[in-house]
């Protein structure tokens, strides 16, 4: 298990990736809209952020370089990632699969529930 000193936070509009051995920002990501959700799996960070009109994205970034894969208008739920395919469960009850370095969509299927 390796061990990492950076640490993920996020400001209003902002993301920022911090060295804590370095004392340094590696990264900063500005948004246009409200960032309220911030995770990480694996080599990826997930944001997400909200419009003052209602409307929800979803941010995929590059965890080692801070660069911003793709967003999507809409919020993820139940994330898995398997392979390049990254799966989640959408707001309109749906799961869909994506490759998680371009967005490009392979399926979308409804939920049977």
């Amino acid at each position: 298990m390796t061990s990492s000193n950076s640490i993920l936070f996020s400001e209003e509009k902002k993301v920022v990736k911090y060295n804590s051995k370095d004392n340094n920002y590696e990264w900063e990501l500005d948004f246009s809209h409200k960032v309220f959700g911030l995770s990480r799996v694996d080599n990826y960070v997930f944001v997400t952020t909200y419009s003052n009109w209602g409307k929800s994205f979803s941010h995929i970034i590059d965890f080692e370089n801070g660069k911003l894969l793709w967003e999507i208008e809409d919020i993820f739920y139940s994330v898995h990632i398997v392979g390049e395919i990254l799966i989640f469960y959408n707001k309109k009850k749906f799961f869909t699969g994506v490759n998680i370095n371009s967005g490009k969509q392979i399926f979308s299927i409804k939920a049977p529930f």
